[in-house]
């Protein structure tokens, strides 16, 4: 089926349509740009999902797709201590792609949006080879943003949650799938890599605060050494104090054992 550009965003208009208009906005969804008055410090961020790298579309439902591509950038927002408050949502649609994916991946975005109080200002649709989300973000910051470069000798370091959770819930994914046929840890595992948590509320208290701030998307070793280059500093780092969840601990634990049976 081949698809109709016209007919999906005028699908989309009726999904977002409902969506409530910041007083600052000037110009709405639905025009050739999108208007805001704005005063402070504005911040913006930009990530792109393909998939076949950053998802995959036999595994993951459309909501999903949707929900995880929306609070993946607003982790970013929220690690500058931001609080995130419009959103531009471009998608790369392969021709055979049904209408309904669609539709359900931009009901996963406004649900997150909606929930966060974020407003879709408008985007844009084009055909293409692979399924790709491309959002924009723009927030502000109240205060002195948090950045990668303010870390000094002598600081102490902080996560926020428990790590690796993310990384074992994508493993099962790519393994088995999502569904009822997954036990209770690996359906929390699998919701940790779907539903990340952005922090935005924390980093927002932390501004005036922290000396630094990143969002751990890459992983902590890696996001840490982010910091550190930009910082000009080094760092200790005591494994043992890394927090990790309960069913992180057990789900280790248990495959561990599983490959020493099979090893024997």
């Amino acid at each position: 089926m081949k698809m109709d550009e016209f007919k999906v965003i005028e699908n989309i208009i009726r999904i977002t349509d409902d969506m409530d208009i910041p007083d600052d906005v000037v110009i709405s969804n639905g025009d050739d740009c999108f208007g805001f008055n704005f005063s402070g410090t504005l911040i913006t961020t930009t990530d792109t999902m393909v998939d076949g790298i950053h998802f995959l579309v036999e595994k993951f439902s459309p909501y999903d797709i949707g929900v995880k591509s929306a609070l993946s950038n607003i982790s970013d927002i929220s690690a500058m201590g931001g609080i995130p408050l419009y959103a531009l949502v471009s998608l790369i649609i392969p021709p055979f792609f049904e209408l309904e994916f669609i539709l359900d991946v931009y009901k996963g975005m406004k649900d997150v949006f909606s929930k966060y109080n974020i407003y879709i200002g408008g985007g844009n649709i084009s055909r293409g080879r692979d399924f790709t989300i491309t959002l924009m973000l723009i927030g502000k910051v109240e205060g002195k943003a948090l950045t990668r470069s303010g870390a000094k000798p002598g600081d102490l370091i902080f996560v926020s949650g428990s790590i690796g959770d993310s990384s074992l819930g994508l493993e099962i994914l790519l393994k088995k799938g999502k569904g009822p046929h997954l036990s209770e840890i690996e359906s929390y595992l699998v919701s940790r890599h779907i539903n990340p948590s952005p922090r935005v509320e924390l980093a927002q208290s932390l501004v005036g605060v922290a000396t630094s701030c990143i969002d751990i998307s890459d992983g902590f070793i890696q996001d840490l050494e982010h910091i550190l280059e930009s910082s000009g500093v080094g760092a200790q780092v005591f494994l043992e104090k890394i927090p990790t969840s309960s069913e992180y601990s057990v789900y280790i634990s248990r495959e561990k054992t599983y490959n020493n049976l099979v090893e024997f």
